[in-house]
């Protein structure tokens, strides 16, 4: 069917008007919040405009950073044990927590030192450019991971994303290979787009910002019913909003292209959406199918040499979440500030959050897809990410599923991540699974895949998560940390996964699904091999090796290689 026809009985608008709309109005979301990080530049983040400094400035500002961070970890404990607000099960669990993570971030700055440093930089884009097809540092390992998903798998996984909800059996729920392999693609290839010409459009909102502005920078704009109209209260002159327009219509290059690519090969449309308050490499973006109503929002996770992010996964202090996700009490300080903003008492936060841009570009979408198709069905909405990514898409989700806020035209799905950390305390995952369970008729849950032991999903302490613990620690105690979702970790050793976690009522059992046979999978991983798509046997052995190998397992080609394994053998051991 030509997009330029409409796609559905009902629509009223054809396909390239909706795509037209969503893309136009999504962009004038994006500029108020270009605007309102250009308000806030240097308030909260020094190196907000991290594109203008050079490489020693970096440094001096990375390590101010880690001098902050340590400061403010270590006073905190010797606060507390001075005013007596620390037991002695908290201290040392306090003095334990400080000491591992000082330590592993002093290891990760010397690591963001060397691996940003201008002649490694170089080097690394020439040889990227010769044999990694220009992949960044995340993918590089495979440069074929996106040859690896065939049109024809990604064709099986689309049909089910569009599909509607259907309660065949409420004592099941369906984790689905195919679908879980498409969305692990989206979420490595959104690792392929530069955040230049972001740091270049909050540079001019800053540049240009009004010397007495109408709008109030701490109080809630209502400009997300009227996109636009923030970055024409907070920016001076008609030139200089248009070349913030320009900059970000340039944010398809530099790298993006190769997510076009993607895009393009599986029948979708995609645009970043939020930066998720910050100029470094994190950010949200949809990708949506134009003709069927469904779309997947992306969240990318921590870029392996911005320092920033990686302080962000360690600032893992509770913080007040009850004001943003209902029935939630507290949540990770670092994640909650990315997707709501330095709020809840921490301090004042942007005029515009990330979440409030996310749920609005959510409702833009949906309204579209149904203007142009019609029909009584609602659109889909599924959540994927990796690494940083999957803790801000938890939150996300716990936020649309609790808070019911993606509007009428759309019905929150399940959610893929991989390599999440932990996000919550125990009372917030009760909440979460009360939640879950509110509505069988709508099946739904978070699938949250580790691979072996990755750092990042298991490397801090979550107590939390086990309900059945002799060891029984204070709630706000930061061992106390959980996860939420149900947990498919997959292993070497058969059975090749175990579904771990509680967010599902115990009468109801997780089944590992695919539209191919084992037999149609081993001959798909067989041609893989032949094509040289599928990541060297030698780098797949570094897992083993002893801490070095809990890193390694946290890539995303890592995580790609492992689904096969479950794919072969389609069934698991549940524990609860």
């Amino acid at each position: 069917m030509s997009t330029s026809q409409r796609a559905g009985s009902g629509g009223t608008i054809s396909v390239e008007e909706a795509t037209e709309n969503i893309r136009r109005t999504i962009a004038l979301l994006r500029a108020d919040e270009i605007a309102a990080m250009g308000q806030r530049k240097g308030i909260e983040l020094p190196n907000f405009i991290s594109r203008r400094i050079g490489w020693l400035k970096a440094t001096g500002t990375n390590f101010s950073l880690l001098v902050k961070y340590s400061t403010t970890t270590w006073l905190g404990f010797f606060s507390g044990i001075f005013k007596g607000q620390l037991d002695f099960e908290d201290a040392l669990s306090v003095f334990i927590f400080a000491g591992l993570t000082t330590s592993v971030l002093v290891l990760i700055f010397l690591w963001c030192l060397v691996a940003s440093f201008p002649p490694f930089v170089w080097l690394y884009n020439i040889w990227s450019s010769r044999f990694g097809d220009h992949m960044s540092l995340v993918n590089i390992a495979n440069p074929k991971i996106f040859n690896a998903l065939t049109k024809d798998q990604g064709l099986v996984a689309t049909q089910k994303l569009r599909n509607p909800v259907e309660n065949t059996n409420t004592h099941e729920r369906i984790f689905d290979l195919d679908v879980a392999k498409l969305l692990l693609q989206l979420s490595s290839v959104v690792y392929e787009r530069s955040p230049a010409n972001v740091q270049a459009a909050v540079s001019k909102a800053y540049d240009n910002l009004k010397s007495d502005p109408k709008a109030d920078p701490y109080q809630a704009v209502p400009s997300v019913r009227n996109p636009g109209s923030l970055l024409r209260q907070l920016v001076d002159g008609d030139y200089q909003i248009n070349r913030i327009f320009e900059m970000l219509e340039q944010d398809s290059q530099n790298h993006s292209d190769i997510i076009d690519a993607l895009a393009k090969d599986h029948g979708l449309c995609w645009v970043p959406v939020s930066e998720l308050a910050t100029t470094s490499q994190a950010y949200c973006s949809i990708f949506w199918d134009p003709l069927a109503k469904w779309m997947v929002v992306v969240f990318k996770g921590t870029d392996p040499v911005s320092f920033e992010e990686w302080l962000t996964d360690f600032k893992a202090a509770f913080a007040d979440a009850s004001d943003d996700i209902p029935g939630f009490k507290h949540a990770h300080r670092g994640f909650m500030e990315r997707l709501f903003g330095p709020a809840n008492g921490l301090a004042q936060g942007p005029t515009r959050r990330p979440s409030d841009t996310i749920t609005a570009a959510i409702n833009i979408v949906a309204t579209e897809l149904i203007r142009c198709h019609g029909g009584d069905e609602k659109v889909n909405v599924w959540m994927t990410g990796h690494s940083l990514g999957t803790a801000i898409a938890s939150l996300a989700y716990a936020k649309a599923l609790m808070s019911n806020n993606l509007g009428e035209h759309a019905v929150l799905r399940d959610a893929y991540l991989f390599a999440t950390p932990i996000i919550c305390d125990q009372i917030s995952r009760m909440a979460f699974n009360k939640a879950i369970q509110r509505d069988p008729e709508i099946p739904r849950n978070i699938f949250r895949v580790t691979n072996r032991s990755d750092f990042v999903a298991t490397g801090l302490p979550a107590f939390g998560d086990r309900t059945d613990s002799t060891i029984k620690l204070d709630p706000d105690n930061l061992f106390n940390f959980c996860h939420i979702g149900q947990e498919i970790f997959m292993k070497t050793a058969p059975p090749p996964c175990e579904i771990q976690g509680d967010a599902l009522p115990p009468d109801v059992k997780v089944l590992i699904g695919s539209h191919y046979s084992p037999e149609q999978i081993i001959q798909s991983r067989q041609n893989a091999l032949k094509a040289g798509w599928v990541i060297s046997r030698v780098l797949v052995k570094l897992q083993d090796i002893p801490f070095i190998g809990r890193l390694v397992a946290h890539a995303t080609v890592m995580y790609w290689d492992q689904l096969d394994q479950i794919a072969v053998n389609q069934h698991c051991v549940v524990r609860p």
